[in-house]
């Protein structure tokens, strides 16, 4: 679980950065390097799903935010559990930080909620940059999204699973209906197939 937050630590940082870069234009100041602090005006702040004590997901959406706070001097903000709140309520949140002038405002996963929320304020706020960490299309304008391969991960945690059982049975369970946990169910029986015997079908499930 580790190395999957460090992973993703560096996807988000090298994501973001890649996006900033093509949709922004504003001008940020490269860290200096200096004995004093040295706070930039750039604003990010993020909206995460659970609680970030009892969510790797969470967990690792807050460290990419630190990372940013320290790589780009920015100022940072956070807001957890919004798995907990209405879309009403999660829209009003993004709302917020537009109102304050955030440069950069994060959903991080739970696009049931993030992306409907991001839609209507991105409209509203046409300045203020928006990113979901989900599979997306985005508006090709101050929306974008950013998301890893997930079905690659899948198959190679199928085939890991497959090197390692002593009971030559493999077993998937999604926590939520969500597309992207889908796609994970229908990849991770694939990595399986290879390396499981003597009926491989049989014995790569998911539910």
């Amino acid at each position: 679980m580790r190395i999957f937050r460090r992973f993703f630590l560096y996807v988000l940082l090298i994501g973001l950065s890649f996006f900033l870069t093509i949709s922004c234009n504003r001008k940020i100041t490269p860290p200096i390097t200096s004995p004093f602090p040295v706070t930039s005006n750039f604003k990010v702040a993020i909206l995460l799903p659970d609680l970030i004590k009892e969510s790797s997901w969470s967990l690792g959406g807050y460290e990419g935010l630190k990372l940013i706070e320290k790589e780009l001097n920015a100022q940072v903000s956070y807001t957890e559990d919004i798995n907990n709140k209405t879309p009403q309520e999660v829209t009003e949140i993004f709302r917020e930080y537009a109102k304050q002038n955030y440069d950069l405002i994060i959903g991080h996963g739970s696009e049931h909620l993030t992306l409907s929320s991001a839609e209507i304020v991105a409209k509203e706020y046409p300045r203020i940059n928006f990113v979901i960490t989900e599979k997306c299309a985005g508006n090709n304008a101050n929306l974008g999204c950013l998301d890893f391969k997930r079905d690659e991960i899948s198959y190679l945690i199928g085939v890991v699973a497959s090197l390692k059982t002593q009971t030559n049975k493999i077993a998937f369970i999604g926590a939520f209906p969500y597309d992207t946990l889908k796609e994970q169910a229908n990849s991770i029986p694939l990595g399986c197939l290879l390396y499981t015997s003597p009926s491989p079908r049989d014995y790569c499930a998911h539910r």
